[in-house]
C-alpha cells in the first residue's frame, strides 16, 4: 500500500511537471498584454506617466512593475506591509486617531438622525458627524519600497522589433528588441512561493554590459556593495518608532563578470545570460501593540540564499505552476456573431 502511495505521489509531481512545461512552452495569446513601446517613466500627477503604462506582476507580499526601457529598466518594487506616518507603540485610542467625543456633539448627531436629516447639507446628520465624530488626525499612508534601475546603455533610436509584454495567465513580464544585429531579451517574474522578484537578461549575437543600482525615496537610505550582492538598508517615517527595512539584490553573470562598486551599484560586463534576484522585508509583524518584531535581516538572507540555491529555472517553474494553477480555476469565452 505504501507503494502505491509514492506511485501515486510521483505520478501527481511528473503529471504537474508536465502541465508546468506546458504552460512554459506555449503562450495562450488570449492572456498576453503586448505593447511595442516601453512605458513613460514620469511621473506627472496629468497625462499617462509610469504608474500608468508600467506592468505590474505580484501575488502576495512582495510586487513590482516594470517599465521594459531600453536604455535602462525601472522596477518599481512594493512591500503590502510597508505604511509611513502613522502610530504605533501607543494605546489603542491613539494608534486608531478615536476622536473624544462629548456626549452633547454626539447627542445631536442622534437628534439629526431621528429627525430625518439626512444628506450633505448643513446641520444633517452625515455632516454633523463628519464635524463631531470623525477622526482629524492622519492615520499614515502606504510607502513606496525601493527603485531598480538596470542600465544597458543601449541606444532606443537604434532598437527595431521592440515588444513588451505580460503573461496574465503565468505572471511573466518579458522584453525582445533586437539591436546592431543582435537579439536582447528580458524576462521578470515576481514569486509568491519563494517570496523573491527575479529577472533574467539574455543576449544572441552580443554582449551584455548592464549596471544593476537601486534606491529608495525614504531619507537616510544606504546602500552597498559586496561580491554579487548589493544591501540597500532604511527607515520609513512613524509618528514615533520608525519601521525599518532591508533589500538584497544577488547578479549572477554566467560567462561573463560582476564587480561590486564603491558607489554601491554592481556592473556586469561580456555576459550572455544574467539572472538577477531580489529579496525585502521590514521590521512590521502584525501584534499589538508595537506591530514590530520581525527579523527583516535574517529573513532577507535567508530568502535570497534560498533563491539562488533553487535557481532561476526551479523558481520560474513554481511561479508559473502557482499563477497558472489560479488563473485556470475559471474561464468565461464570450462568442460574438
Amino acid at each position: 500500500m505504501k507503494g502505491c502511495n509514492v506511485n501515486m505521489i510521483g505520478f501527481k509531481t511528473l503529471l504537474g511537471l508536465c502541465l508546468v512545461s506546458a504552460a512554459l512552452a506555449s503562450v495562450d495569446e488570449r492572456y498576453l498584454l503586448k505593447y511595442d513601446e516601453p512605458a513613460k517613466d514620469s511621473f506627472n500627477k496629468k497625462g499617462l506617466g509610469y504608474i500608468q503604462t508600467a506592468l505590474p506582476m505580484g501575488n502576495g507580499r512582495l510586487g513590482a512593475m516594470f517599465s521594459g526601457g531600453v536604455e535602462t529598466e525601472h522596477l518599481l518594487i512594493n512591500d503590502i506591509t510597508l505604511w509611513m506616518n502613522t502610530k504605533r507603540g501607543m494605546d489603542e485610542a491613539a494608534q486608531s486617531g478615536t476622536r473624544f467625543v462629548k456626549p452633547e456633539e454626539f447627542g445631536m448627531v442622534r437628534q439629526a438622525y431621528r429627525d430625518g436629516k439626512y444628506g450633505t447639507k448643513d446641520g444633517s446628520m452625515e455632516a454633523l458627524a463628519t464635524q463631531y465624530l470623525s477622526s482629524t488626525e492622519p492615520l499614515g499612508n502606504y510607502a513606496p519600497f525601493t527603485d531598480v534601475e538596470i542600465s544597458t546603455d543601449h541606444d532606443p533610436s537604434a532598437v527595431s522589433d521592440y515588444s513588451r509584454t505580460l503573461d496574465a495567465r503565468t505572471g511573466l513580464g518579458r522584453v525582445r528588441y533586437s539591436l546592431g544585429g543582435a537579439t536582447f531579451t528580458r524576462e521578470f517574474f515576481c514569486s509568491f512561493p519563494h517570496d523573491v522578484v527575479a529577472a533574467r537578461y539574455t543576449a544572441d549575437g552580443a554582449a551584455l554590459n548592464l549596471t544593476v543600482k537601486t534606491t529608495t525615496k525614504h531619507k537616510g537610505a544606504q546602500v552597498q556593495a559586496a561580491g554579487n550582492r548589493m544591501v540597500l538598508t532604511g527607515k520609513a517615517a512613524m509618528v514615533q518608532d520608525d519601521v525599518e527595512f532591508m533589500q538584497v539584490i544577488h547578479v549572477e553573470a554566467g560567462d561573463g563578470t560582476v564587480t561590486a562598486q564603491k558607489d554601491g551599484t554592481i556592473t556586469v560586463s561580456g555576459a550572455t545570460d544574467v539572472r538577477i534576484y531580489l529579496a525585502g522585508y521590514n521590521d512590521y509583524q502584525p501584534v499589538y501593540p508595537d506591530f514590530k518584531g520581525r527579523d527583516y535581516r535574517g529573513d532577507c538572507e535567508k530568502t535570497i540564499d534560498a533563491a539562488c540555491g533553487l535557481g532561476y529555472d526551479a523558481l520560474k517553474q513554481a511561479h508559473v505552476a502557482d499563477v497558472s494553477a489560479l488563473m485556470d480555476r475559471c474561464r468565461l469565452e464570450l462568442a460574438f456573431q
